[in-house]
Parts: C-alpha cells; structure tokens; sequence
C-alpha cells in the first residue's frame, strides 16, 4: 500500500479538500464524490460540485453516478478473481470460455489477457444507442454481444502486437463471466463482487 505523502498526495483533508477544488475548477468537473477509507472504515467523505447541474442538487457522499468505463475495472477484478481461483486461464484463448466469441482466424489466438490489456485486435465500435435507462425492459446482452461481433470479426492487427482501445472486448469478457457462472454478467457481479463490498 502507497503511503499518501509518499504519492505526492495531500496527507490531511483540509489539503485534500484544497486540492480537489483546484483539479474540478480546472478540468470542469461538474460533480464528483470522495470518500478516504482507512482500514475497513470511511474516515471522511464529501461531495464536491453538483450531482445534477439542471437541478442545481448538489452532489453528496451518497449520489449515485452511471459508471459507463468504470464497469471494466469491475469487470477485470472479476476475471481476474475468477483467475485467482482457478476457473480460467489469463493466457488460454477466449474461445474456450465464451464460444460464441468467433474472429477471422490469425496466427496467434485472442486470449483473455489480450482482452483485458486491450490488445486483442478487436475494434473499438462507437457506442451510440449502448447506453440505456435502468428501468428500461430486459436487455438481450448476449444477442447484443452477438450483433457486433458478427460486424467486427476482422481484427485490426495481430493479438498482442499493439494495445487499442476496445470497448467490445470488454463485453466479450462479460459474456466469458456470464458463459462461465450460467448467470447474466449482472447478477454474476452484484453476487460476487458488489454483495461482499455491500454496495449494491
């Protein structure tokens, strides 16, 4: 564990305060949440900014934010949990835990590390009409999963060789955690991660 003076960071909160209003001003941060964790306790927290600008409601420890990128940090601690304990290989190809993953052939197989590096090959497709209301009807992600993967199955360079961006082969570990466990990705995460962090 990093010491926070030995990180450059502020050591008190009355400077981490300071500190993060200069970095909001300065990047036109319109909201965000801080808590500092010691041990397995929250000794300060605050919201800085608003959490909805039309609103003007000021953004509190407690304001939800849609996660959007964040998910693929949860997504690698779950495969990477799952590779803790066994159940795959980092290095084995992500053919053989997702079956529904199919690319044109190259000489080296896209693996699970290429996936989670973002060096599989695999495009980055932009993602308009991704995002979608939480109480919106049930969501097909395999079909999904499936669709872009029948338009984007020429990979872009040779898995390993480059690094690029792709927000498709974090979906396709999705669809590894869902195939693995015979649960959707979501309720897969929330049982196994977000349950024993208490934060559903």
């Amino acid at each position: 564990m990093t010491e926070p003076q030995g990180a450059g960071y502020p050591a008190d909160t009355e400077t981490l305060e300071t500190f993060l209003e200069e970095k909001i001003r300065a990047e036109g941060v319109p909201g965000l949440s801080v808590a500092v964790v010691h041990g397995d306790r929250i000794v300060w927290e605050r919201g800085f900014g608003f959490a909805d600008l039309a609103a003007r409601e000021a953004a509190t420890p407690a304001t939800s934010y849609l996660w959007f990128s964040m998910t693929k940090i949860v997504t690698a601690t779950t495969v990477m949990q799952l590779a803790e304990d066994g159940y795959l290989d980092l290095d084995a190809p992500a053919d053989e835990y997702f079956r529904g993953f199919k690319v044109v052939s190259q000489p080296t197989p896209v693996t699970v590390r290429h996936l989670l590096s973002h060096s599989s090959g695999l495009a980055n497709p932009l993602p308009i009409r991704w995002v979608r209301p939480a109480d919106a009807p049930t969501f097909d992600q395999r079909a999904f999963v499936d669709r872009l993967l029948g338009k984007h199955r020429r990979l872009r360079f040779v898995p390993g060789e480059l690094a690029s961006y792709s927000n498709l082969g974090y979906l396709v570990l999705g669809e590894v955690v869902s195939e693995f466990s015979g649960m959707s990705y979501e309720e897969y995460v929330r049982e196994e991660i977000l349950t024993p962090l208490e934060r559903r």
